[in-house]
């Protein structure tokens, strides 16, 4: 393969403001489904300061770690796959599906990019794409 560049790849900032407001605001179901009555009292402030606390901290805690990344050895994606078992990349529309053959089986992974801007999913797309382009093994066909 030669030296090839790593890559990592990070929740886009819009995902992660989506879900940032999702948490924070989770407390107003409460009041939508009249578990809490109205007007807002401290315990609820205290609940809702406690929620966006969380999902300060949930935003950090993914803006730091990679959700992909792509190197010599293989690539990360929730679990680690070895670039020798890895054989094609297919781009789809907002996906990558990968072909591996491991222990005398073919198998199919989808890596699901809707965490991912349009920019950067277009280049996972193009690397994934060019990096993976081997033929299976005449093994995998039952020859």
């Amino acid at each position: 393969m030669g030296e090839q560049k790593e890559f990592h790849f990070f929740y886009s900032k819009l995902h992660l403001f989506h879900l940032a407001v999702n948490i924070g605001l989770a407390p107003a179901l409460f009041y939508v489904l009249r578990l809490w009555s109205w007007p807002p009292q401290l315990d609820h402030m205290v609940v809702f300061a406690i929620s966006f606390m969380v999902a300060i901290f949930f935003v950090r805690r993914r803006m730091n770690t990679p959700k992909l990344s792509v190197t010599n050895a293989g690539v990360t994606f929730g679990k680690f796959y070895p670039t020798e078992i890895i054989f094609q990349a297919r781009p789809e529309i907002r996906s990558v599906t990968l072909t591996m053959y491991s222990n005398k089986q073919v198998t199919q992974r989808i890596i699901h990019l809707g965490w991912a801007s349009k920019e950067d999913r277009e280049v996972i797309q193009k690397l994934l794409a060019e990096r993976f382009q081997r033929d299976l093994p005449k093994e995998a066909f039952g020859e």
